[in-house]
């Protein structure tokens, strides 16, 4: 893992004057932890060209994800978030689900292992049939099994605006994660065609 001590001082500071060249921010596998987190989102705050922040495997638990969910609250810039390999589990996830209907720019969200159970993929199934904003959601390597699979495919006769998403690496038979891909490859042209 990086250190972020030698990179935050520059990045925060790239943050904070809304450099226009920082449109992507990769931290994957430095470790931010919490109190990282916590300088970003406060850097973030007159931010309006950072599109995407990659946090996966950055040591982040509940609180970090806590300060990321109040910043999705406002942020109207951020396009995705990636947060792979954080165990935050289905609290973390319902914090994230309570900023997403006051965030009309979110459009990719990676929880790829995350800790994420049956319990948060209903969550997270209830908070999208209303959702017009999110197109990719990533859930790969969790711990869904058919019972939250089948809770994102119910999800998916009310949200049409969900073109990706990911459940390969659960315990979700094959044959059901095809039939989804399938569903959604053929919802994703359809729309490509409009």
């Amino acid at each position: 893992m990086e250190n972020w001590e030698t990179k935050q001082k520059d990045i925060l500071r790239r943050l904070r004057e809304n450099d226009s060249t920082l449109t992507r921010l990769n931290l994957t596998e430095t470790l931010v932890g919490n109190e990282g987190v916590k300088a970003i989102v406060n850097a973030m705050v007159y931010n309006t060209h950072l599109k995407e922040l990659f946090l996966g495997e950055t040591g982040i638990t509940i609180d970090g994800v806590e300060l990321l969910a109040k910043m999705l609250s406002t942020n109207t810039t951020l396009l995705a978030l990636y947060l792979y390999r954080n165990p935050f589990g289905d609290q973390g996830l319902h914090l994230l689900l309570g900023a997403l209907p006051y965030n009309s720019s979110l459009k990719q969200l990676s929880l790829n292992e995350t800790d994420i159970t049956n319990c948060g993929a209903k969550d997270l199934a209830d908070a999208l049939k209303n959702n017009h904003t999110l197109e990719g959601v990533y859930l790969g390597g969790n711990k869904i099994d058919e019972t939250g699979a089948q809770y994102l495919i119910e999800m998916l006769e009310q949200n049409k605006s969900l073109v990706e998403l990911y459940l390969w690496g659960n315990s979700v038979k094959d044959e059901v994660v095809f039939s989804l891909d399938t569903t959604l490859l053929i919802r994703k042209e359809q729309t490509d065609c409009i």
